[in-house]
Formats: structure tokens, C-alpha cells, sequence
């Protein structure tokens, strides 16, 4: 993978929110509540609250339990959208200079080749 399809593929992945964004603009900015309500609502400190809706905190799997409690959504609604998330920034990094991104791409294209040997031999 050269430099250019290295800049294409960063720029093809899409960026998916910080589940605390959401919470922070669909929910808090929609409550019509202090901080120190919302949080007491929710089950969730509000120091760590504040640095979820930041971005600066993930959640945890008891987080998402409350959340959904609190919001009748799922576990797996905020579980999934902190996964989504963590894998972009994650990716994001390997694709950050392209020296990481080279070992990425050597590994997808060995892992690639070792399943379809393994499809021809099934």
C-alpha cells in the first residue's frame, strides 16, 4: 500500500461519535436538568459523567446498563456504539503514519492468504 491509498482508506472510514456526545446532546441538552440531576437519574457520578460526555472517559459495561435503564434503550445499543467508537480510534492510529499502516496492511494481506488456503483445502 502506497502513501495515496494509505491517505484514500483514512479518509474512507468514517468517523462515529463518542457514545458520550449522544448522551450529552440527544439526552442531558434535551432533559431540562442540572448536571447533578441528570447524573443522580442516571446512576452515574457526576465527575465521571462529565468526562464521558467529553470524550474523555469510555464506558463501562455497568455505564451502559444505567443508560439503558435510564434512556429504555439497550445494553448493547451503548456497548455497541462504545465499540464502534474505540475500533475507529484504534484504526485511526494504526493508520496514523505509514509505517503503521504498512505492518497493518502486511498483516491483513497474511491473514487474507492463510484463509484461502485454508478455503481450498475445506
Amino acid at each position: 500500500m502506497n502513501e495515496q491509498e494509505i491517505i484514500k482508506e483514512r479518509e474512507r472510514v468514517r468517523r462515529p461519535v463518542h457514545p458520550g456526545e449522544i448522551i450529552r446532546v440527544d439526552y442531558f441538552y434535551n432533559s431540562g436538568k442540572s448536571l447533578e440531576e441528570f447524573s443522580k437519574d442516571i446512576g452515574i457520578k457526576q465527575e465521571r459523567l462529565i468526562k464521558i460526555m467529553e470524550g474523555e472517559k469510555n464506558l463501562k459495561l455497568k455505564d451502559s446498563y444505567k443508560l439503558a435503564e435510564a434512556f429504555n434503550t439497550t445494553v448493547e445499543l451503548w456497548e455497541g456504539l462504545q465499540k464502534e467508537y474505540s475500533s475507529h480510534k484504534e484504526t485511526e492510529y494504526l493508520l496514523s503514519s505509514p509505517n503503521n499502516a504498512k505492518h497493518l496492511m502486511e498483516s491483513i494481506n497474511q491473514l487474507k492468504k492463510g484463509e484461502l488456503v485454508e478455503q481450498r483445502t475445506s
